[in-house]
């Protein structure tokens, strides 16, 4: 009985780790997003808008996760509503992110950062990349759905960070030449890979099984 209560208590236990993680993930989205506006405002540069939007879309999947853990109580098949949810806001904020950034073939347009803002959105961007893939990695020994969608999300907002931080870097690197052709390529393709991470989470979704995940409740709030 012991071996059994201390195997629960260590599925408590990382529950509680992801969310105060996913917590803080959460409303540094909010932060940032916040952040990206106002620069967007006072800079002029709409392109601060856009990406503070997709931004706020990220933070909202955390909304939608936190809900579904709530209300689902680790059953696998009543996460599937806010799984799809999370896929949903996922697959619009990369289709407009798309858009906007295939509109710089008709329309250039190269914002200006300094070096060191730009090197470091950089830093920040690859940081966010290499997080998102070690989360992947790691084994969901929940067989958690709305975690799964938690790592998907993540990476795909680090994918678009880093698309975010090719900008930022061409606009002081490129002096000669307008990058918005680059940056246009860049932006598609990163959007394109969020567009097939949504295509891997629909794979999930239509595969999942039944599965009621223990001690999951304790901590949905």
């Amino acid at each position: 009985m012991k071996r059994v209560k201390d195997f629960f208590d260590s599925l408590i236990e990382k529950n509680r780790k992801h969310h105060i993680a996913t917590h803080i993930s959460k409303y540094f989205g909010y932060f940032w997003a916040a952040a990206k506006m106002l620069f967007g405002i006072f800079s002029g540069s709409f392109f601060f808008c856009v990406s503070a939007m997709y931004t706020l879309a990220f933070a909202l999947t955390k909304e939608v996760f936190f809900k579904g853990r709530k209300e689902s109580g680790g059953d696998t098949l009543k996460q599937r509503k806010y799984y799809l949810q999370m896929c949903g806001i996922l697959a619009l904020a990369s289709v407009i992110y798309i858009a906007y950034m295939a509109r710089l073939f008709f329309y250039p347009s190269n914002p200006q950062y300094g070096m060191i803002m730009g090197i470091a959105i950089a830093t920040f961007a690859f940081t966010d990349l290499i997080i998102a893939i070690v989360n992947l990695a790691k084994k969901n020994t929940h067989r958690d759905l709305l975690v799964s969608g938690v790592k998907s999300i993540g990476l795909a907002g680090a994918l678009l960070a880093i698309a975010f931080a090719q900008i930022a870097i061409l606009s002081f690197t490129t002096t000669d030449t307008d990058p918005s052709q680059y940056n246009a390529i860049g932006g598609i393709v990163m959007g394109g890979g969020c567009l097939v991470i949504c295509v891997f989470m629909l794979v999930k979704y239509f595969k999942v099984k039944p599965y009621i995940n223990p001690g999951v409740d304790e901590f949905s709030q």
